[in-house]
């Protein structure tokens, strides 16, 4: 099968080949979950291509491409220095895909490389304390909190009703812009399919009961979990309201016994998280600095105004991210 996640999974091999049959433009994206300065991009054409390969692809600000040989990998400098950019697109250009009859889209392996400078919010759920409404004793949900994506947290059995619920405590209340969710290694993969993210600000984890629907909702990842470690971002519907509790649920269909919530790692984050210093050799850009004041004398601040229109500072790297604004 060749999916699109064949394009990202480090393997020349296996290829992604978007369907030739489809009358209107093909396209491939990969999503970085956070925003980058993409120095160059490189794509490894497909090793079974025969004649054409990557013709007309245009990447970056580059002409189009054409005639490229198969199994070939070939690599265009972006020069992303300026902005910031959080999708990376394949498509060919339209002049020559309008006259193609075949718009088949195919390659083997597609590489983003960016420096170091990332565009980010911190987090504010590592380590904070986090329930589950049935805790397994072993893969507790602090477990999901921790910064460590080799480790996860796992719903013990529930009898109906099924409350069904993973619940972080940010101990202040935030306004949250995404939540990132990652899945669990080698197993499970599908019981976090079509996952829910809800916020509160009154939730007693000392009551388990049934809560669903009974909060705001943030938003639903909108697709199947297929991968280890596989970053899901929410966007949240609504970014103006201040929230203490992120909720995680399953999506109501495969909440029960035979797929019991399991997943490696929430992380949630605000402006400027100061007290930690960097990790070395990295920079990191808050989107929501808006006074250096927040900064402590850990962080280096940069000069004048990122392109989100917020002072920068250092932060430090963190796995999961809800992502917020205070």
């Amino acid at each position: 099968m060749n999916r699109a996640s064949n394009g990202v999974d480090g393997d020349p091999s296996t290829i992604v080949q978007a369907d030739q049959s489809y009358p209107d433009s093909n396209w491939f994206v990969v999503d970085l979950i956070n925003a980058y300065h993409v120095e160059y991009i490189s794509l490894h054409t497909n090793p079974n291509c025969v004649g054409g390969c990557g013709n007309g692809y245009h990447i970056c600000d580059t002409s189009p491409f054409s005639n490229l040989p198969a199994d070939h990998t070939f690599t265009v400098p972006c020069g992303g220095y300026t902005e910031f950019y959080r999708f990376v697109i394949i498509q060919r250009d339209h002049s020559i895909e309008e006259m193609l009859s075949d718009k088949q889209l195919q390659f083997a392996e597609l590489e983003v490389y960016a420096n170091d400078i990332l565009l980010r919010y911190s987090n504010v759920a590592l380590n904070q304390p986090a329930y589950m409404s049935t805790e397994d004793l072993v893969h507790s949900p602090s477990l999901c909190v921790d910064g460590d994506k080799t480790t996860f947290c796992l719903l013990s059995p529930e009898t109906p009703i099924y409350e069904n619920w993973f619940a972080v405590d940010l101990i202040q209340k935030f306004k949250v812009v995404y939540v990132v969710l990652y899945s669990r290694s080698g197993c499970c993969y599908d019981t976090m399919d079509n996952f829910l993210v809800g916020l509160t600000n009154y939730f007693d984890p000392k009551v388990n009961k049934t809560i669903r629907d009974n909060y705001e909702f943030c938003g639903q990842y909108p697709k199947t979990v297929s991968a280890d470690f596989q970053p899901m971002r929410v966007d949240c519907i609504n970014i103006n309201i201040y929230s203490r509790f992120v909720i995680i649920q399953q999506e109501a269909a495969k909440a029960g016994p035979a797929s019991p919530m399991t997943f490696a790692e929430l992380e949630n984050g605000e402006h400027c998280m100061c007290g930690t210093p960097p990790e070395p050799g990295k920079t990191y850009v808050s989107c929501g600095c808006s006074s250096i004041s927040w900064c402590s004398s850990h962080y280096a601040v940069f000069s004048g105004i990122t392109s989100s229109g917020y002072k920068g500072c250092h932060q430090d790297f963190l796995r999961i991210l809800v992502y917020m604004t205070i």
